[in-house]
């Protein structure tokens, strides 16, 4: 893999850490005590001994957040508690569930605005780590866009809806492989269900500019480095950033924009386009540009 790509997963003993390590994937988020099958410490060090960085998830259940601020201010309390009891440093940015789409509940507008958002607000004032909500596109882009509760959060391709959304465009490899879901801008990491290790989903991280560096995971093998804006923007029109792929920059009618492409050569895809438009020109070079014009995405050939 090319680009930085996580695992997120319930189970505590199914997980090969060792092969998710040499398949490319550099750390893993689970879920925090008291879920169902919570980390431990002896896991943590397991994935620590695989030189994976881990993250911690907070969900009780899919519907938790429409509890509203009381709910927030007491999961808040009860996260940070379980965080410390794994040692975890006090600059790692915990993630929780702000609405996930089950049969049961499939989080509105008005959810988001309303009881979901009052549940943001209460956690993230109660808690002394920062934190990043999960949830599908309308969830991500109410509270981190248009009420800027949270700088960014982690995308789900689940209730994400089909297409272009406001930071372009997910081809997903392995939830419906091939299929375009809307990608928020205001999206750091993007969880693309299913993955080459057995019972786990797989994360891109997507790059955003309010996160310069990976602050939800850590470990003592792990660097959290990610290219910030302000790297993309020293480069010039038709560079790869990294060496490797991972950032091809182009020019549009709004400024230049970064093509993000994790694994050309398996056609695993990411797009990260922010707002290019049919007919924008876009400068790629090398095997890229033959397996980047092939997607089905606006302003890309």
């Amino acid at each position: 893999m090319a680009s930085i790509w996580g695992l997120d997963h319930a189970a505590n003993s199914t997980i090969d850490f060792v092969a998710a390590h040499a398949a490319g994937f550099r750390f893993t988020m689970r879920y925090l005590a008291p879920h169902g099958d919570p980390i431990t410490p002896g896991e943590r060090d397991r994935i620590f001994q695989a030189e994976l960085g881990l993250g911690l998830i907070w969900e009780l259940a899919a519907d938790q957040a429409m509890g509203g601020a009381a709910q927030g201010t007491a999961d808040a309390t009860r996260a940070n508690s379980s965080a410390d009891a794994l040692d975890a440093p006090d600059w790692v940015r915990l993630t929780f569930c702000a609405g996930d789409l089950v049969p049961t509940f499939t989080p509105t507008d008005a959810n988001a605005r309303g009881p979901i958002a009052d549940y943001c607000r209460a956690f993230v004032a109660a808690s002394k780590r920062p934190v990043m909500p999960y949830g599908p596109y309308n969830v991500i882009e109410i509270v981190c866009g248009e009420l800027g509760i949270h700088p960014f959060g982690w995308q789900s391709s689940g209730g994400s809806g089909f297409g272009l959304g406001s930071g372009g465009g997910f081809q997903c490899f392995a939830d419906s492989p091939g299929t375009l879901r809307r990608l928020s801008r205001h999206t750091a990491m993007f969880q693309d269900f299913g993955s080459p290790i057995a019972n786990t989903d797989q994360n891109a991280v997507v790059g955003h500019p309010a996160a310069p560096a990976i602050d939800w995971a850590w470990g003592p093998s792990f660097t959290p480095n990610l290219l910030g804006i302000e790297d993309l923007m020293s480069h010039p029109v038709g560079s790869d950033l990294t060496g490797d792929g991972q950032f091809i920059v182009a020019a549009t009618a709004v400024g230049l924009v970064r093509i993000h492409i994790p694994n050309p050569s398996a056609l695993t895809a990411l797009q990260r386009v922010d707002v290019v438009a049919d007919g924008d020109p876009v400068w790629l070079h090398g095997a890229e540009a033959t397996w980047f014009a092939a997607l089905p995405l606006a302003g890309v050939g």
